[in-house]
């Protein structure tokens, strides 16, 4: 009885287990207690290092924790934003400004665009700063050159080939330009194709500006395309009886075009003209039959474009030699001789290298060699054309941050260029061909850039014992030693 009334008023006198968040409100902050716990001499060193640990993770889980609310607000906010502007869109389809019919061409020209093989290898960068010039040449190479140092700077392994700013050389309403360069048979020609609408003159000024920003290069010009511009040629003639006729007209005479259409393309009023300005390098210009449903004329012609010759070079062959022939030489001069005749070592070299050169000249017949043509690697040709690039950039602008780009460049240029040189080098040695040994050249040794290798000098030593291994000391006869 004793036991159990005392069991009784222990259970009944025990306190209740307090929670953990009491228990640290009571204490203090966690954090507080987790520094109070490291500035103690007493706890162990390897458990101040976790706590240390945990107090950044606790800072860094902190800092995510404020990023992803504002990643959070920002989406929240674009989701608002394209809600807005579904609706408005909406609005505006069903309204009078924007008939139901534009956005079904719209969404069908994307969908045809989508499967435009060109696109699939384009970008589109928004926001690209304009040039401050006027020059339309300068406004081009400036996005090309903006362009590849963006990529440049996003470590994009690409250069861009051509970089086109939307809606700068084409006005709706006004007029379609359309310009590009064409390399054949190593000539560069420029095309500039036009096509203007009838009766407007407020983007003429500027297509003038255009064509004649682009007509100032080294390379011929072909300038044609629909000028509507009936009062300009004339009975054979250029005319300036409008003021469309004057502006245009300066600019033909300005750069030196000359109009090579001779007959009417639409009816009887020429509307599309052909001007080059180079007269060599148009023939046969003539008027056919209209395409398709058009009422304009075609205009046909042909590009004077000299075939280059294929360039030769004679070398000696010393495969097809008679060398039975050549012993048989050798063995007959009379050495001894020959070399008496001399007084100094310089002098018996001199002599022995004049025997070889007229048995060259008289047993070795000579054969024509048509030149290879260089063919570098894709990624070698894109950083020669880069540099080029640079080097235009930096003689245009002559600032030191230009040509420091081009210095760059052109130092990895370089080492590009001699690590390929001595792929190739490494790779015929390899090969043990003979014949593209002889055909590739001797390599070019020198101090800095011998062959130190031992497994390359074993396959040298190899390659040229095997070569000369057959002619003995017996079938050459004896030379003087000294």
């Amino acid at each position: 009885m004793v036991s159990s009334s005392s069991r009784s008023s222990l259970v009944s006198t025990r306190q209740p287990k307090k929670n953990r968040t009491e228990e640290t409100q009571a204490n203090g902050k966690p954090l507080d207690r987790l520094i109070k716990v490291t500035n103690d001499a007493r706890t162990p060193g390897y458990m101040k290092l976790v706590i240390d640990l945990m107090l950044e993770m606790k800072e860094e889980i902190q800092e995510a924790n404020r990023r992803n609310k504002e990643q959070t607000d920002e989406v929240e906010r674009l989701r608002n934003e394209n809600l807005s502007l579904k609706s408005q869109l909406n609005a505006l389809r069903t309204s009078n400004t924007l008939p139901i019919s534009t956005s079904v061409s719209d969404s069908a020209s994307l969908s045809s665009s989508n499967n435009d093989p060109d696109l699939k290898r384009s970008i589109v960068i928004r926001n690209l700063p304009e040039p401050q010039c006027t020059n339309s040449v300068e406004k081009v190479f400036h996005d090309l050159s903006a362009v590849t140092e963006i990529l440049s700077c996003l470590d994009v392994e690409c250069l861009p080939i051509t970089t086109y700013r939307m809606g700068q050389e084409s006005i709706p309403d006004a007029y379609e330009l359309l310009i590009c360069d064409i390399f054949i048979n190593s000539k560069c020609i420029r095309f500039m194709v036009v096509y203007r609408v009838p009766g407007n003159t407020s983007g003429l000024n500027r297509l003038m500006k255009t064509i004649s920003d682009f007509s100032i290069c080294s390379n011929p010009c072909i300038l044609l395309g629909d000028f509507n511009l009936p009062s300009l040629y004339s009975q054979g003639n250029l005319c300036e009886s409008t003021n469309n006729s004057q502006t245009f007209l300066s600019l033909i005479l300005t750069h030196g075009f000359q109009q090579l259409v001779t007959s009417p393309t639409r009816g009887n009023a020429y509307l599309d003209l052909l001007f080059c300005n180079d007269t060599f390098l148009i023939r046969n210009v003539q008027i056919g039959a209209p395409i398709g449903g058009s009422d304009h004329s075609t205009v046909i012609f042909d590009l004077n474009l000299l075939v280059l010759p294929e360039i030769f070079e004679y070398k000696r062959d010393f495969k097809n030699a008679d060398y039975s022939a050549i012993l048989e030489h050798l063995a007959n001069i009379d050495w001894l001789g020959s070399f008496n005749m001399t007084n100094t070592v310089n002098e018996m070299y001199e002599t022995f290298l004049a025997i070889l050169h007229h048995v060259i000249e008289l047993f070795f017949p000579i054969r024509k060699v048509k030149l290879a043509q260089l063919s570098l690697p894709k990624y070698l040709q894109r950083m020669l054309n880069h540099r080029t690039l640079l080097w235009k950039n930096a003689v245009l602008k002559q600032d030191a941050n230009s040509w420091d780009k081009f210095k760059e460049a052109n130092l990895r240029t370089e080492k590009a260029v001699n690590r390929y040189n001595v792929y190739l080098e490494k790779k015929l040695i390899e090969s043990e061909d003979k014949t593209k040994f002889y055909s590739f050249g001797i390599l070019n040794l020198c101090k800095k850039k011998a062959v130190k290798h031992d497994d390359l000098k074993t396959k040298f030593f190899l390659f040229f014992g095997s070569q000369f291994s057959e002619f003995s000391a017996q079938e050459i006869g004896d030379l003087p030693m000294q």
